[in-house]
């Protein structure tokens, strides 16, 4: 058999198209046709919206967590003695009692509108292309070995292996990647919401004039005056401030997090013999997807997050670059918050996409 001939059962390896939707049609079966024939897109704004709300509030704490300053002076207990720097912890709790004395409830969900809208857009850019590119690599490994991963991977008491994981994992690598385009900017409207009360406060000793005036232009600002403000302050390439961390983050975590979740997946579902959306497996392969992308991920977020600070809060010609180091303590600060905040929005995010997946596949079109 030659590779341009495809067997049969390649045909049977990708989801049914449906029809082009006829506007002639009511109402109600033109609603259902486009939903049907756009799941994809339909189903992660969905998941994502439900995910967002769910994650938020840790990702705030989480996000202040990372941007305080751990290393304060610690007094000397005489004064032939020099001051030397102290690692000063600021823990979870200290940190959401801060939030909540600032703005009450409502801080928790600072800058939560942009993210409602800009992480629905990327997760539907990331879900989309995830989805397309898949069934490239599935091919390969079907031309080449003759067993289709995305097959497999419903199949009862199958095993996880490295194909499927490379599968998913290159898939979700490549939509990463495409997403931080969109991406970058609205996270770097994101952290400059989260962390607005900060750069209003007073600092300690004298600020730098330049720096005042940067810190000045996004006071009081929204999603489009922030943007503005960075376009202003670095010119067009500041809405892009951070994007090599973000490249890196967003190309391996895609990737360990969708590769990840098909595995576990498969360990809790069909591997178990019990059919492949089964819910709880779904919630604990969505959680342990989240929760390793996280953790491998979380020093380049963590410095990420820092640099777009310094962007926000210093003159271009002042910022510094923060170094990462995997193994400074510093580094992990937040580490424990962040992990919860990943592991429950991953879970819900992953159930909630599959149970809407599943009821568009269910549309009845008349």
């Amino acid at each position: 058999m030659s590779h341009s001939q495809k067997p049969e059962s390649m045909k049977h390896r990708r989801p049914k198209s449906n029809p082009p939707t006829d506007w002639a049609q009511p109402t109600s079966v033109i609603t259902k046709t486009w939903i049907k024939n756009h799941r994809t897109e339909v189903t992660s704004a969905v998941a994502s919206l439900v995910g967002t709300v769910a994650g938020y509030p840790l990702d705030t704490i989480k996000v202040n967590i990372q941007k305080y300053d751990h290393t304060k002076i610690r007094p000397a207990n005489t004064i032939d003695l020099p001051q030397k720097p102290a690692y000063v912890r600021y823990s979870a709790w200290a940190c959401s009692k801060d939030i909540y004395k600032d703005g009450g409830f409502i801080g928790f969900y600072r800058g939560v509108l942009p993210p409602l809208f800009s992480v629905c857009l990327v997760r539907v850019i990331t879900f989309t292309a995830y989805q397309r590119t898949k069934y490239r690599f599935d091919d390969f490994f079907f031309k080449h070995t003759g067993v289709s991963p995305l097959q497999k991977c419903n199949q009862k008491w199958a095993k996880p292996d490295l194909p499927i994981f490379t599968t998913f994992g290159c898939a979700g690598a490549l939509a990463g990647g495409l997403s931080v385009f969109v991406s970058c900017p609205f996270e770097l409207t994101k952290v400059a919401a989260q962390v607005s009360r900060s750069l209003d406060k007073p600092v300690e000793g004298k600020l730098n004039p330049l720096d005042a005036e940067v810190r000045a232009s996004f006071r009081g600002k929204g999603t489009l005056g922030v943007m503005g403000a960075l376009v202003k302050n670095r010119g067009w390439s500041g809405l892009y401030c951070g994007i090599g961390y973000q490249m890196a983050r967003d190309i391996v975590g895609t990737a360990c997090y969708f590769g990840a979740y098909e595995v576990f997946k498969m360990r809790f579902s069909v591997q178990r013999g019990k059919p492949a959306d089964d819910q709880l497996a779904i919630s604990l392969a969505g959680g342990l997807a989240g929760a390793i992308s996280h953790s491998i991920n979380y020093p380049i977020d963590k410095v990420k997050t820092r640099y777009q600070v310094n962007c926000l809060s210093h003159h271009k010609s002042r910022t510094v670059r923060p170094p990462v180091d995997f193994f400074n303590r510093e580094g992990w600060r937040g580490f424990s918050v962040g992990l919860t905040r990943a592991m429950v929005t991953s879970a819900v995010l992953f159930l909630t996409f599959e149970r809407v997946k599943k009821a568009v596949n269910m549309l009845a079109v008349d």
